[in-house]
């Protein structure tokens, strides 16, 4: 039989788990390909502080080359695997094959319709304006207006390329201007009180502490999602910098507008809230406004993204499926799902824990029959019929049950879909040899019979805890959150937040530091 393949999108936290367990756990008859635009993997959470500090900008791309075969005294002597990594766009999405941008004759690839048996999805959103490297805007932090008198700086500042291709080296002259940028200018506005803005107004200020720094933040509370006790560290910290904040207003997007633009006389641009108030900076960070990379599933099917939140409907599989009707209730939320999500308080209160899915799905691959699930109580429960069985939808842009956008709880969804798969493929390869008359024995009455295949369990997803570590500016500790504690690490954070440390998740263990610039 032909090898099949298994695609992964996205060469993130969730797809390079993923990919990197199907290579381990499918067998010969497919071949993994994990697809992504970028030529290295980006480590999103030091983008902040690469975005101001010098010096470390190599660190935050990853190369791909080991996410498939790790080295190991074991495996050196081993034939590579099948399974490759191609850097390119994804342009097309449907049922059953994949269109990309470009071919890859020299790896057997001389169409860019690709068909595939399994499908991850894992596109996660759309970044904020400030760490959006592909962003299509001339400026080099996207969506900010820099009226600061730059050219009088003691800085060269680089014109901004129109085209981004994605490769390790456009990436790191990016955030070397970025760094221009922000060391030029006097004053930063960062609109958004969430883990991003935080770590931008912290980081500046800390490196530069002449600058005047000001967090905007639309509610009364800062990282809403967690504990009030992790508000009050932010807090305290912001106090200690001398940032001003502004709590509980929203910024009116519409002065934001190039047709808007209004200047005070210093030079600085001048934006206001929606309540009037007027704040002027020679650059707007504005870490807000991320959208889930949804768009070519819902050009596919429709039913299966919600038109507001643009979030996939999983089942608790991390299958792909279709949104049920919507029931007669207020429909004022952003999500299908909001009606029936626990509060944050119910959250905090789960017993459930991520790395040790609880739940089973019991059913057939090929049968028709509704999927049941064992509930938290032991009890059956009718899960929707899914027509996409075969794809999987993890992380950002998924819609996994109240669970928080992180990496983290990407790559436990990542693990579940990854392990789902791997049951499916070897349920699907057990049916067929079931099916096939044993040799020797073609014409015995019990081979004319075929037999059923038993039934198979896939896992359930289920978040837990909301976690979360928030850098609190350069020498400084972090706060963090962990299984509803709140705290201080004990020692200040390394200057480039161990960003080397997450390179062994992609396959580089053990790499010198001089190796990092590959």
């Amino acid at each position: 039989m032909d090898m099949q393949n298994v695609i992964v999108l996205g060469g993130s936290y969730a797809g390079a788990r993923a990919a990197h367990l199907l290579g381990q756990g499918l067998g010969s008859r497919f071949r993994v390909i994990m697809i992504d635009r970028n030529s290295h993997a980006n480590h999103l959470y030091v983008f902040p502080r690469f975005a101001v500090l010098p010096g470390h900008e190599h660190k935050a791309f990853v190369p791909y080359k080991r996410i498939f075969n790790p080295p190991s005294a074991s495996s050196a002597d081993l034939p590579p695997p099948p399974h490759v990594v191609l850097h390119a766009k994804l342009i097309g999405f449907s049922q059953h094959d994949v269109t990309i941008d470009r071919t890859f004759p020299e790896l057997g690839f001389h169409s860019p319709v690709i068909p595939f048996r399994y499908a991850v999805y894992a596109l996660g959103n759309r970044l904020p304006a400030p760490i959006d490297l592909w962003s299509p805007e001339e400026s080099a932090i996207a969506a900010q207006r820099e009226v600061g008198k730059a050219e009088d700086a003691d800085v060269t500042v680089e014109p901004a390329q129109n085209e981004y291709g994605g490769t390790k080296q456009e990436a790191m002259v990016w955030l070397k201007r970025c760094q221009d940028r922000i060391r030029a200018a006097d004053s930063i506005l960062c609109i958004g009180g969430g883990a991003l803005g935080i770590q931008f107004a912290t980081d500046i200020k800390s490196l530069y502490p002449e600058k005047q720094i000001t967090l905007l933040h639309s509610r009364h509370r800062l990282l809403p999602r967690f504990e009030y006790d992790l508000h009050c560290e932010v807090l305290k910290t912001l106090e200690d910098l001398r940032i001003d904040l502004i709590l509980g207003e929203r910024l009116d997007l519409s002065s934001t507008l190039p047709e808007a633009a209004k200047f005070n006389e210093s030079g600085q641009r001048v934006v206001r809230t929606e309540k009037g108030r007027e704040v002027a900076a020679n650059i707007l960070l504005l870490c807000t406004g991320q959208i889930p990379n949804t768009d070519l599933l819902a050009e596919m099917s429709p039913q299966s993204v919600d038109p507001k939140s643009k979030l996939a409907y999983v089942l608790p599989t991390m299958q792909l499926g279709i949104i049920p009707p919507a029931p007669d209730l207020d429909t004022s939320s952003t999500s299908v799902r909001d009606s029936s999500l626990p509060s944050e308080l119910d959250l905090n209160q789960l017993r459930l824990q991520e790395k040790s899915p609880s739940n089973t799905l019991e059913s057939e691959y090929t049968s028709e029959i509704p999927a049941q699930a064992i509930d938290e109580e032991g009890e059956l429960e009718i899960l929707p019929e899914t027509p996409f069985p075969h794809i999987f939808a993890v992380g950002d842009c998924a819609d996994a049950f109240g669970a928080i956008k992180a990496g983290h709880t990407a790559y436990w969804q990542a693990e579940v879909a990854a392990r789902n798969i791997i049951r499916l493929a070897r349920t699907e390869a057990e049916s067929e040899d079931v099916f096939a008359p044993e040799s020797g024995d073609a014409n015995s009455e019990a081979s004319q019979e075929p037999k059923e295949p038993e039934s198979l369990e896939l896992e359930s997803y289920t978040p837990g805890l909301p976690a979360i570590k928030v850098s609190l500016g350069i020498g400084r500790t972090a706060a963090y959150q962990f299984n509803g504690m709140v705290g201080r690490k004990d020692t200040p954070e390394s200057d480039d937040l161990d960003a080397p440390l997450v390179w062994s998740f992609f396959g580089m263990q053990d790499v010198k530091p001089e190796e990092m610039y590959d």
